[in-house]
């Protein structure tokens, strides 16, 4: 949905089986890893991680979406700013669960919440920022607002535009590309016609994001156990 792939997403009944098999051997070292290192430590938060991917992966998203909330919590205590990597990875595949499990304006919020933090921490030239505005653009389609998804589809394609001179511009310059055709598709679908201004990595555009909220989600501090169980 927020353009997060997932190993093992879609995949057939023996695969799935696998991927259920492997539920209770996760839970078991992501208990051994709270015990070891703490609810919020960072290896704790990698296998709770893969956890509830694999619980995405296995059709279960409100399950996941639990369990990303529960880390989510533990991962904003142990940092300073929620602007931190492993915070805004986390916002996205809670997103993610949340729209696979009915609450697409939730995860579309979220997101909304998270590119206007990412603007004003990093920069409307940042990769980070384009990566958050096409990942909450995708979440728009998934609530059926095409407007909005075009709109943050081609902002996400001019920030992409605006760091064109990074240490990887040609992985940027895809990412560039994938966008803009993204916005002019749903800006057409909206439009009803084929005209759309594309964004050009020369084009000055004056880009106006919804204000954050201060809290940008509230989650239940659930535990793992009462996920998987």
């Amino acid at each position: 949905m927020v353009g997060i792939s997932y190993a093992g997403a879609g995949l057939g009944g023996l695969q799935e089986a696998m991927l259920a098999k492997s539920l209770p051997y996760l839970y078991e070292a992501h208990s051994s890893f709270a015990k070891l290192f703490g609810k919020g430590g960072v290896k704790t938060l990698k296998v709770g991680r893969s956890l509830a991917d694999v619980l995405l992966a296995s059709d279960r998203p409100a399950d996941a979406s639990k369990l990303y909330a529960h880390l989510l919590s533990e991962a904003r205590r142990g940092v300073a700013l929620t602007t931190d990597s492993n915070v805004v990875d986390l916002e996205r595949r809670y997103a993610e669960a949340l729209a696979d499990s009915g609450h697409g304006k939730e995860a579309s919020r979220i997101l909304m919440d998270q590119s206007s933090r990412l603007r004003a921490s990093a920069g409307f030239a940042s990769e980070a920022y384009a990566e958050s505005c096409v990942a909450w653009a995708h979440s728009l389609v998934m609530t059926r607002d095409i407007v909005g998804a075009a709109r943050a589809f081609r902002v996400g394609a001019t920030a992409y535009a605006a760091c064109l001179g990074s240490e990887h511009p040609e992985t940027i310059d895809a990412k560039m590309r994938a966008a803009n055709c993204e916005a002019m598709l749903y800006a057409t679908r909206s439009a009803g016609d084929g005209a759309y201004d594309v964004p050009k990595p020369t084009d000055d555009v004056d880009v106006i994001l919804p204000t954050p909220r201060d809290n940008v989600v509230e989650e239940e501090d659930s535990t793992a156990l009462a996920v998987v169980q």
